[in-house]
């Protein structure tokens, strides 16, 4: 049973079997705290599946803007969007036990779509501060897209855009390796653990 904030929210979470884990002991996800609220409103065990089935499909009306937006007629725009739905990353992630993770299918593309986009900065940084809130892992991702983007366009950005990707995506590996470490996952131990001089 859990006991807790809205959302389940709490490093008090109760589990009645020894198999079941406190995943907040194992990632952060920020983004609970922000969808919280909207339990008062929506029964929780709606509210999750929810933003995820919301996420998957703002996903495709993303791709078809983002394709209008670069002057791509509306049927092959509305094509490629089809074409995003039978993905395995998006058909399966829409099937068995919700999780929040799921939620970097949409805000990943709009952190990516707002870099690209040269809009202004706080609208990268917001994007960027959303999808790196939904777990401990994605600042790794998008930091590293952010880095590489900016080496693959380095002429056509100006100073400024450089410097700005630069430290953001610097900032977003750094922090992120910062929260994986500090929670202490054991599959994150694994991973990082230098042994290999065991074996020598």
């Amino acid at each position: 049973e859990i006991c807790a904030s809205p959302l389940g929210i709490s490093s008090e979470i109760k589990v009645n079997e020894k198999n079941e884990v406190n995943q907040f002991t194992l990632h952060t996800y920020f983004i609970l705290y922000a969808v919280a609220p909207l339990n008062w409103l929506i029964p929780v065990e709606w509210l999750l599946p929810l933003i995820m089935v919301l996420s998957h499909f703002g996903l495709l009306a993303a791709v078809y803007l983002f394709l209008r937006a670069r002057e791509v007629s509306k049927l092959s725009a509305a094509l490629f969007a089809l074409l995003v739905s039978v993905h395995p990353v998006w058909s399966y992630g829409l099937q068995g036990q919700p999780y929040v993770d799921r939620l970097v299918v949409f805000l990943g593309f709009v952190f990516a779509w707002a870099l690209t986009s040269g809009v202004r900065f706080w609208w990268v940084f917001l994007a960027g501060l959303a999808a790196a809130s939904v777990n401990d892992r994605v600042g790794v991702i998008c930091g590293a897209f952010a880095i590489a983007y900016t080496f693959l366009y380095w002429d056509q950005l100006g100073f400024r855009r450089r410097q700005f990707n630069l430290i953001l995506g610097f900032s977003m590996v750094a922090l992120s390796l910062a929260l994986v470490l500090s929670l202490g996952n054991v599959a994150y131990v694994r991973l990082f653990r230098m042994d290999f001089l065991d074996h020598l």
